[in-house]
């Protein structure tokens, strides 16, 4: 029988960590503001006679929406004149999590009916391995980047909380 009562001294001590988190929410509030402020300088640079840009709004929002996620979880933002890295890292982390989202959100016949599952119907274990590899190799280059700048004084990230809740601990058991 499972007894949860055993594990409350580290649930409560998880717990005091998560205010770090929520705090890291208020570039929810932050990252469209700044984007819409982007959005305008470039409109005001290339509008025309009409005062009418063209403007791709799919890829506007997909941007908007990566940098808040990332901004919460790594504190990086891909996209826009403040952005942390570089165009083309950043598309393939756009891609991949596109990808990624897609694939997990799809009906797996195999995992519905486990003894169906040698005949991968319509190839998805497959197709999932390449952007699962992709997620990993990603989310390890964050990792790294984390450590390296543990107390540095920047503000604290969902990485940053999820670091030292493991700290010391072994997680190869």
């Amino acid at each position: 029988m499972f007894n949860g009562w055993s594990f409350g001294g580290e649930c409560t001590e998880v717990r005091g960590r998560v205010p770090a988190v929520w705090s890291a929410i208020g570039c929810r509030k932050m990252d469209p503001q700044v984007s819409t402020k982007e959005l305008y300088k470039y409109w005001n640079k290339k509008k025309d006679g009409s005062g009418r840009v063209l403007v791709e709004m799919k890829q506007w929002f997909g941007d908007l929406n990566l940098n808040v996620v990332l901004r919460m979880v790594v504190g990086k933002r891909y996209f826009g004149a403040t952005a942390d890295g570089d165009k083309i890292e950043a598309r393939k982390c756009q891609k991949v999590m596109r990808d990624f989202s897609h694939l997990a959100g799809l009906f797996i016949v195999g995992d519905n009916i486990p003894y169906l599952r040698w005949l991968d119907i319509g190839g998805y274990e497959k197709k999932m391995k390449e952007p699962g590899k992709e997620m990993v190799k990603i989310v390890e280059k964050w990792l790294e980047e984390h450590k390296l700048m543990a107390n540095s004084g920047c503000e604290r990230d969902f990485m940053d909380v999820m670091l030292s809740a493991v700290e010391g601990t072994n997680l190869q058991d």
